[in-house]
Order: structure tokens, then C-alpha cells, then sequence
């Protein structure tokens, strides 16, 4: 089974409506069955075709009428006591309502779907807009947080840096136990030997002495 094109489908209808013989009609019947599916899909499409398009024509003589009777919206207004100038207020009305009447029922329905559904597509917009906002305020915060968290990481390997902030109390100061134990007796004797020294030769100068 193949989908016949235009040209098929009429040859296989002039075979029905005037068969070259029984033979003929009998295979024009076959093709038919054969290729029924085929037949009845082109069908279904072309009844949903023809809906579409009446659904648009109608939405689209809604739309027109619509924008036609606006055009009379500079003649309508509020009362202001004015004899002319109510006059043509009621003539304004009287004639958007006799425009407005022209418009289908369903073309109206289409046109009020086709602002909803709008509408709705402008909201999903906004609010994607919204969330692509907070995702990328999230991202900026996460990025100064790990900058920050960085800066705080190179500040605390600088010694330094590290023996600034003790002086000021942004870092709390270790303790003599933990001290020794970072750096040993030995170092810490060797490193506190030339202090040791110099306090001793102060101390004698001080009370006379000479060294």
C-alpha cells in the first residue's frame, strides 16, 4: 500500500465512473480497498485542515470587527452636558455595538483564547526570566563567597599575615603547650638563645657592669 498522489486519485475515479470493463472496475475496487487507510487519513487531515483554517478565518473577522470599532473611540466618552458632543458619544456606542455584533461568536471565543493563551506565555516568560535572575544572583554570590573563602585560605598560609592578625585578635594566639609542640624544644631554645643573651647584657649594664 502506497499513498496515491493527485493524479491516481482522479484516474482511479474516472476508472469507477466509467470503467474500460468489468475487469477494470473490479481492479478499481481493489486499488480502493488496498489503499482505503491511506484514503481515510487524506480525509481526517483534510476535515482538520478545513477546521483550522475556518477557526483562523473566524478569529481573524473577530479581530477586524474588533479593530473597526474602535475606530470609533474618539467620538465616545463620559457626559459632559455638551447636546453635540453627547450625541455623538451615543452614536460612538451605538455604533461599536452594531460593529461589535458583526464579529462570529467562535471567531470572538478564538480571539479570547488567543489573548489567554498569551498572556499565560508572557507569565511563563516572566517568571523564567525571574528564576534565570535568582539562579544568577545564586551564582554570584557563590562566586564572592569562594573568593572570599580563598582570600581567607592564602591569608592563613602567610605567616605574616597570620602574625598581623593575632596582634589585632582576628586569630586566636596558641598557647605555650602548643607552641613547643609546633615547634620543638630545640628550635624553640636556639630561636630564643640570642634573645636570652642580649636580656643578660642589658640586665648587667643596667646595675654597672661591664661585660
Amino acid at each position: 500500500m502506497t499513498d496515491l498522489t493527485d493524479e491516481a486519485v482522479k484516474a482511479l475515479l474516472g476508472r469507477f465512473e466509467n470503467p474500460a470493463s468489468r475487469a477494470d472496475a473490479n481492479k478499481a475496487i481493489e486499488t480502493v480497498v488496498l489503499n482505503f487507510p491511506s484514503f481515510a487519513r487524506a480525509l481526517l487531515d483534510a476535515r482538520a485542515e478545513l477546521a483550522r483554517l475556518r477557526a483562523d478565518a473566524q478569529a481573524a473577522v473577530a479581530l477586524m470587527v474588533e479593530r473597526a470599532a474602535t475606530q470609533a473611540d474618539p467620538w465616545d466618552g463620559p457626559v459632559t452636558k455638551n447636546k453635540i458632543v453627547d450625541a455623538q458619544a451615543i452614536a460612538a456606542q451605538q455604533i461599536k455595538a452594531r460593529i461589535r455584533a458583526l464579529a462570529p461568536a467562535d471567531g470572538l471565543a478564538a480571539v479570547d483564547a488567543l489573548r489567554v493563551e498569551a498572556r499565560e506565555n508572557a507569565m511563563q516568560a516572566l517568571a523564567s526570566m525571574g528564576q534565570a535572575q535568582e539562579a544568577y544572583e545564586a551564582q554570584l554570590e557563590a562566586e564572592a563567597e569562594l573568593a572570599a573563602a580563598q582570600q581567607r585560605e592564602a591569608a592563613l598560609s602567610d605567616p605574616i599575615c597570620v602574625h598581623v592578625n593575632m596582634l589585632r585578635g582576628t586569630i586566636a594566639k596558641p598557647t605555650l603547650d602548643q607552641i613547643v609542640h609546633l615547634y620543638g624544644v630545640d628550635a624553640l631554645c636556639k630561636a630564643l638563645m640570642p634573645v636570652i643573651v642580649r636580656e643578660a647584657e642589658a640586665a648587667i649594664i643596667r646595675k654597672g657592669g661591664t661585660l
